[in-house]
Parts: structure tokens; C-alpha cells; sequence
């Protein structure tokens, strides 16, 4: 590239370029060069950043909602478990109930029939 503009200059001007002329162009050239590298490199640095960033949110959001979720099944999980055990609690305390109950009005249509016997005998 600087030699094309180097040569175009020379023909133009019938000869070698003078040397302030040859190293002011250069320092030109240089700092052109200098310049559109150092955006290149501002603009890969920016998307590398910004790929970095995306990833980084990316983790803190999937963490966040892990936990979220992690919380929220945690709590319909325990809400199912404790109405299963009232359910099969209550089935179990009206079982035991029941038997109770069964036993005491065996006992007292026991004690009414042999009441009545007793008072049939006598």
C-alpha cells in the first residue's frame, strides 16, 4: 500500500521523493495505520467484552432461576407430602377410632345383654 502511493508520488514529482517529504509521508501513513489497527482492535475488545458480559448475565439468570424453580418445586413438593400424610393420618386416627368405638359398644351390648339375661334368670 505505501509503496503504490510512494511510486504515484516519484512519477508525479520526476524522481525520488525528497527525504522530509518521504519521512513526513510515513509518519502520515503510519499514524493512518496506527489508527485503523487500534479501532479494529477497540471494536474486537468491545464484541469480546460484550460476548463475555452476555455470558456472564446468561450464568447469573439461569442460576437465579434455577433457584427460583428449585424453590418453587420444593414447596409443591412439600405441600403434596404433608396433604398425603393428613390424608393418610386422618385414614389411620379413623381406623384406630373406629376399632375403639367397635370395642366399647362390644362392651357395653355385652354388658346390656348380660343385664338382661340377669334379669330374665332372677
Amino acid at each position: 500500500f505505501p509503496l503504490k502511493l510512494e511510486g504515484k508520488l516519484e512519477s508525479k514529482l520526476g524522481g525520488k521523493l525528497p527525504r522530509k517529504l518521504e519521512e513526513k509521508l510515513e509518519a502520515k501513513l503510519e499514524a493512518k495505520l496506527e489508527a485503523k489497527l487500534e479501532e479494529k482492535l477497540e471494536a474486537k475488545l468491545e464484541r469480546l467484552l460484550e460476548a463475555k458480559l452476555q455470558c456472564k448475565l446468561e450464568a447469573k439468570l439461569e442460576s437465579k432461576l434455577e433457584a427460583k424453580l428449585e424453590a418453587k418445586l420444593e414447596a409443591k413438593l412439600e405441600n403434596k407430602l404433608e396433604r398425603h400424610l393428613s390424608t393418610k393420618l386422618e385414614h389411620k386416627l379413623e381406623a384406630k377410632l373406629e376399632s375403639k368405638l367397635a370395642v366399647k359398644l362390644d362392651q357395653k351390648l355385652r354388658r346390656r345383654i348380660g343385664d338382661r339375661l340377669e334379669d330374665r334368670l332372677r
